[in-house]
């Protein structure tokens, strides 16, 4: 390409390529004379790198095996690892990778934050004078995030997007690159400015997830559990998600246990130390013990001449797990049936009781 470049002084063009800038410089012989000189200025392009961001949900999974299949270009596929995922997902992307490395020769690039979440809840040092005296005036530590909250999810920027993001940058100045990102077709609120194959294919989230257990990825049934297979440790998640936690991967529901005990011995019964708003993990072990033991309605009417000593204790224990609980919030479950609360099987038991009762003076 040819520029007609007007100089009254000395002029600089630079042209960029992947690696390097070269300068080129042009000194007129008349430094106040005006003069027309032709210059020929080639330009390099970058080397184009298509980067892959991969969750490990049914979405991106979807994405980065039908981009194999469709034999689109992938250079990298990247991930942060939280370090707070399932074991099944774990095990999902170890299966990816191999699939991967046997079609494209490359494995997953895996990012991960140095010191990792429970660091960065409990230990972290507040930097910002602005937190420094925030926590100081509240007699909170000085150290430490606390639970991830709807307003402050540090969790999701710091071992998520921050490392994803950083990467990403670094391979568009480095090279023409091009990120493509697992949404689907029926998320339009959630399109940026990257590329989303799911979106130019029309693929919805039902549907990704049938392109995934159509290949024999499967979670190990975590979708199957879970309506999201976040980092099982998630204050965000539903009580119900919770429960199904609790019953499906005990160890994991005792480490949330161990943890919600440090954060309030740490925190308080704060934003910071609290689980979930009006529920520590605690209360929640109580509410779901209490519902595992199909609990009986004589907790509220005494207890039944007929019961067993064992089964009056066990009642006993039960009555005190509930203590605070309400009874809206209490779940039972008897023979398979449908679920009640514990206050609707209150008044069920009042009026079987009155029924008999009128029975008994009608005769």
């Amino acid at each position: 390409m040819t520029a007609n470049l007007r100089c009254l002084s000395e002029q600089k063009i630079s042209t960029k390529t992947a690696r390097e800038t070269v300068l080129f410089f042009i000194k007129p012989p008349y430094q106040a004379a005006f003069f027309i000189i032709k210059w020929e200025v080639f330009l390099f392009s970058k080397q184009i790198f298509h980067a892959v961001s991969l969750s490990g949900g049914k979405d991106s999974t979807a994405m980065l095996l039908l981009m194999i299949e469709r034999d689109m270009p992938i250079d990298m596929v990247l991930t942060a690892d939280t370090g707070m995922e399932f074991p099944e997902m774990y095990a999902h992307i170890a299966k990816l990778d191999e699939h991967l490395f046997r079609e494209r020769g490359i494995h997953i690039t895996t990012l991960r934050h140095p010191k990792g979440f429970e660091y960065l809840m409990f230990e972290e040092k507040k930097q910002k004078p602005s937190s420094i005296e925030n926590r100081q005036r509240l007699g909170v530590p000085l150290y430490g995030n606390g639970w991830p909250g709807v307003k402050v999810r540090w969790c999701t920027g710091q071992l998520k997007t921050h490392l994803i993001t950083k990467e990403v940058n670094r391979l568009k100045g480095e090279y023409q690159a091009l990120h493509y990102v697992g949404i689907a077709a029926d998320e339009p609120k959630r399109i940026k400015n990257e590329q989303y194959p799911l979106v130019d294919w029309g693929i919805t989230e039902a549907e990704a997830l049938k392109i995934c257990y159509d290949r024999g990825y499967d979670w190990g049934g975590l979708y199957e559990i879970y309506h999201r297979c976040s980092c099982w440790c998630c204050p965000l998640q539903r009580i119900d998600e919770l429960r199904k936690l609790r019953h499906h991967h005990p160890e994991l529901w005792k480490r949330l246990r161990d943890m919600d005990q440090r954060a309030i011995a740490q925190f308080g019964h704060n934003p910071l130390g609290q689980f979930k708003q009006n529920w520590t993990v605690e209360r929640l072990e109580q509410r779901f013990a209490a519902e595992d033991a199909q609990i009986s309605v004589f907790l509220s009417s005494g207890k039944d001449s007929t019961m067993t000593e064992k089964q009056k204790q066990e009642c006993s224990e039960v009555e005190t797990m509930l203590q605070g609980t309400p009874k809206q919030n209490v779940l039972i479950s008897f023979d398979g049936k449908p679920p009640k609360t514990l206050e609707e099987l209150e008044k069920e038991q009042k009026r079987q009781k009155k029924k008999h009762k009128d029975r008994g003076e009608a005769r």
